[in-house]
């Protein structure tokens, strides 16, 4: 199998892991080519029998690369924590409305959370913990004698995501595509020309 969109893939570089995370998406390429081997045409070269990953096998792969793999393990915060602190976000902007503070100002426990998110208390509790030890989510009273933890959001605002949007969509790798096979045919042109 030859996979031509290793030379077009640009990945973002902020993290170590990225760095395997493009070998990953080029085996998953290949993979969905692999699955998709009886519909291809068979293509001879040098004396070697292959199959060449096109366009819908990237198409297939992207989402399930982009959207689902990476966006889930690009974070250091566990996605049950994710969707924790986003619910948490919209329970204290509904509180902070209603009182006309301001989101961060307003003091939470873990019941209001429970009855806002529907959320389990266990799974609340542990990734309750996980933003606290991360800062996103600060404890401001509690622990002393029997009293109840209070939090508060250290800022009203979206966790920090890693850019994808270096990692072309198949509509940007079908435009890097078709300027490459149109570079090469004029290459061929000119080179009919000499001869």
């Amino acid at each position: 199998m030859v996979n031509p969109f290793s030379k077009y893939l640009d990945f973002p570089d902020a993290l170590m892991r990225t760095r395997r995370d493009n070998g990953r998406f080029l085996d998953l390429i290949v993979c969905v080519c692999f699955l998709r081997q009886y519909q291809k045409v068979w293509k001879f070269e040098q004396g070697f029998e292959y199959i060449e990953c096109d366009l819908e096998d990237y198409e297939t792969a992207y989402p399930i690369m982009v959207e689902g793999v990476l966006a889930s393990t690009l974070l250091d915060i566990p996605k049950g924590a994710v969707y924790l602190y986003d619910e948490i976000r919209q329970m204290v902007r509904v509180m902070a409305d209603k009182t006309g503070i301001r989101p961060e100002d307003i003091g939470f426990i873990q019941r209001d959370i429970r009855e806002y998110s529907k959320f389990s208390a266990d799974s609340i509790k542990k990734y309750l913990q996980s933003l606290v030890d991360l800062e996103y989510i600060q404890i401001v009273s509690g622990r002393s004698r029997g009293t109840r933890l209070s939090y508060r959001l250290r800022k009203d605002e979206e966790l920090e995501k890693i850019d994808l949007s270096c990692i072309p969509t198949p509509e940007e790798m079908t435009l890097r595509l078709k300027s490459t096979a149109g570079l090469r045919s004029e290459e061929n042109t000119k080179n009919d020309r000499k001869h």
